[in-house]
């Protein structure tokens, strides 16, 4: 089974494993087996968060949502993520929560996104240019017909960094989604996150591009994604990623 396609509360084989992309650890290569595998198995094989099975024995199975290994990203200045889904499969009408939190900054946990007042569309809501904002999302994706679907929005992280003092070395940028109408069957929220040096980022519809930059990292993740109906808050949404940047060295991590 495709990675994409398994629940969070399912248990892994090593077919399924292999189809996620997981990185193997040395002297280990993949196995073509249905056969679900433990804790044990999971970490001396691949390169895990062992943290986040903390509650498991060595000898239980774990499911799809304990998967989790850490997305590094080299220097960057702009990072962009695309949030994509299947209509109606996934579910109808996604919506996305993007803000900073802990810098101790007057935007920690303003977010943009749909009905994420004040600033919905970018942070400040003054930036000019567009693409001078921390935040910027790309707008609401709801005339698609059925099929694929995409929220975006582009991270300033750089600027954000130079323009404002924050609290200690690294600044977390917090990923949250919800469905604001039905959730479908799957709940599959796809999430790419590009980041570039350099070059101009600019949105074309609910798409970002960059002109002009260096791509330096793309990395997908899946998510399954149960909160909803209604208005994505902090309350009524799934937080699926936390973005912390170090500010000396640019660099980032996904967890």
């Amino acid at each position: 089974m495709a990675w994409s396609n398994l629940l969070a509360n399912q248990m892994v084989s090593y077919t399924d494993a292999q189809s996620g992309g997981f990185t193997l650890l040395p002297g280990q290569s993949n196995v073509v087996s249905n056969q679900c595998m433990t804790k044990a198995q999971a970490l001396s094989k691949y390169n895990l968060n062992a943290s986040d099975m903390n509650a498991y024995e060595s000898n239980q199975l774990i499911p799809k949502s304990l998967w989790n290994t850490p997305i590094v990203f080299d220097p960057f200045d702009h990072m962009a993520v695309r949030f994509t889904y299947t209509k109606p499969l996934d579910g109808r009408d996604l919506d996305i929560m993007v803000y900073y939190d802990g810098t101790g900054t007057v935007y920690d946990q303003d977010a943009v996104g749909y009905g994420q007042s004040p600033n919905e569309i970018k942070l400040p809501s003054d930036a000019t240019p567009d693409a001078d904002a921390y935040l910027w999302w790309a707008s609401d994706d709801v005339t698609a017909p059925d099929g694929e679907c995409v929220e975006a929005v582009v991270i300033g992280i750089n600027k954000f960094n130079t323009d404002l003092t924050t609290n200690g070395s690294d600044i977390n940028i917090y990923l949250r989604v919800g469905w604001f109408e039905e959730i479908g069957l799957q709940k599959i929220v796809d999430i790419e996150l590009k980041t570039y040096l350099g070059g101009t980022m600019s949105i074309v519809g609910t798409n970002i591009i960059n002109t002009g930059g260096t791509l330096v990292n793309n990395s997908p993740k899946s998510y399954t994604v149960t909160a909803g109906t209604g208005q994505v808050t902090l309350e009524n949404s799934n937080l699926v990623g936390v973005i912390t940047y170090n500010k000396a060295n640019k660099t980032a991590v996904l967890t």
